[in-house]
Formats: structure tokens, C-alpha cells, sequence
């Protein structure tokens, strides 16, 4: 049986320290992927990668475009470009910006759920705002497992609090516990074919498009109107329609 091996996080104001803490306690031999997404200003020079190779054992790099995926890897999305996978090869993009960020968590969560389903751990770390909701539903929604950090133990609690408000989190735990939660659970056995992995056509469908947009992929022919409901709304980035979506019970906009 397959293992949870990939591993997804994001988060933006006071992830970083979450971040390191995590990655100086994995083990060198950690039999996963991990992969994270960190808000940042589109201008700055990503400093992640170097931190996190001087605090932790596992490698951390920016992945280039259609780099194969490697166990015991930290791949962390470039500034302006969102991070997704597919499965087996890594994508850089610069698809359209989501929760007015890119890179944003949603698409790569998003992305993993899609392509891995109960093989994903997602997990939701400090930040202000709500990114990463909807993609760590998705990851809830196809059979994979869901960690938020402790909101009181967050800087900033909003991004950890939306999540655990809409999404039935399975583990919530300070910074200080996640290592240890992660190296317990990469070694769990997951059956691929169980019924949490299979969502409805339509939800299979509007997961699907999201990737393709995120993806820079044209999205217009193959329904995505279909698939949404258009409102009167604009985007404050760009002015386009804004379409309102449903993740089961929430209800999210988005350009």
C-alpha cells in the first residue's frame, strides 16, 4: 500500500519560523516530499531555500519548471510564480494571482489533491487572511490528512483560524510538535482506492479547471463558466468578473 509521502504547506506572516522549526527537526531519511508555499512580495529575493538548508538535513530548493519529484526534497515556491504538481514532475507558473497572491496556497494544495489523494498531509501555518481554505478542503475532501498549527500559537492567527473554522482538521498543534506529527505519519499506510478518494464528477471537474488556471492554461473553452456562477463583482487586481464557488458548504470569489 502507498504511504502519505507528500507533503504540502503554506502559510504567510510568521511562517517562517514555523518553517524553520519543522525543518530542523525532520530526519535526514524522511521518505516524503514536502513542498511550501510562503507569502511573499513578488520584488524579494527568495530566502527560504538557504535558510532551511542551514537549520534542517533535507535539501530545500526553488524546483525549476518540470523538475521530477524527489523524496527527501523541500521544494519552496519562487517569488511571483505559483508551485504545483502533477504526478510525478513539478510546475512553475505565473498563472493569475489568487487570494491577491502568487504565489498563493490554494493552487498547490489544490494541485496535490487532485494528483495524490490520501497520500497528502496539508498543512496550514501563521498568516493573516484565509489562503490555503479552499485547497486544504480539497485535500480533506479527497481522503488526505489535515494539520493546522494552534492559532494561539501562531503570530498570526487568521490564515490557521479560517482553516479550522470551515474544514474538519484532523491534527491542531503548535510549531513546536509538527516534526514529530509529520515523521509519525509519513510511515502510515493509505488505501488510494478508498471512497474518501472519489469526489463527485462536478467537484472533480471544478478542481480540475482551477489547476488549468493556475497552470496559465486557457480555461475558457473547455466550461469553466459551467462550472462557476458569474456575479456582478470585479477583481481589484485586474477588473475582471469575479465568479462565485462553493466548497461544500463556504462560499469563496475568485477572478
Amino acid at each position: 500500500m502507498a504511504k502519505r509521502n507528500i507533503i504540502v504547506m503554506g502559510g504567510s506572516t510568521g511562517s517562517f519560523e514555523v518553517f524553520k522549526t519543522i525543518a530542523n527537526g525532520l530526519p535526514a531519511d524522511l521518505n516524503a516530499s514536502i513542498f511550501i508555499v510562503w507569502h511573499m512580495s513578488a520584488d524579494i529575493r527568495g530566502v527560504l531555500p538557504a535558510v532551511l538548508n542551514r537549520v534542517g538535513p533535507l535539501e530545500a530548493i526553488e524546483p525549476r519548471d518540470g523538475d521530477l519529484i524527489e523524496t527527501g526534497k523541500i521544494y519552496v515556491a519562487r517569488p511571483d510564480h505559483h508551485l504545483l504538481i502533477d504526478d510525478s514532475h513539478i510546475r512553475i507558473t505565473r498563472g493569475p494571482k489568487e487570494n491577491r497572491f502568487r504565489p498563493a496556497i490554494d493552487p498547490l494544495f489544490r494541485s496535490a489533491a487532485y494528483n495524490y489523494g490520501p497520500r497528502v498531509i496539508g498543512i496550514i501555518t501563521s498568516g493573516a487572511l484565509d489562503d490555503g481554505t479552499s485547497g486544504i478542503w480539497t485535500i480533506k475532501q479527497r481522503g488526505g490528512l489535515t494539520i493546522a498549527q494552534d492559532p494561539a500559537d501562531a503570530e498570526i492567527s487568521s490564515i490557521p483560524e479560517s482553516a479550522i473554522q470551515q474544514v474538519k482538521i484532523d491534527h491542531i498543534v503548535p510549531a513546536s510538535k509538527m516534526a514529530d506529527l509529520i515523521t509519525r505519519l509519513v510511515k502510515e499506510e493509505v488505501d488510494e482506492t478508498s471512497g474518501a478518494f472519489m469526489q463527485s464528477q462536478a467537484e472533480n471537474e471544478k478542481t480540475k479547471e482551477e489547476i488549468r488556471v493556475a497552470a496559465e492554461e486557457n480555461s475558457l473553452p473547455s466550461g469553466t463558466f459551467d462550472l462557476n456562477e458569474l456575479t456582478p463583482f470585479t477583481c481589484p487586481e485586474c477588473s475582471g468578473v469575479l465568479a462565485r464557488i462553493k466548497d461544500g458548504e463556504r462560499v469563496r470569489f475568485r477572478c
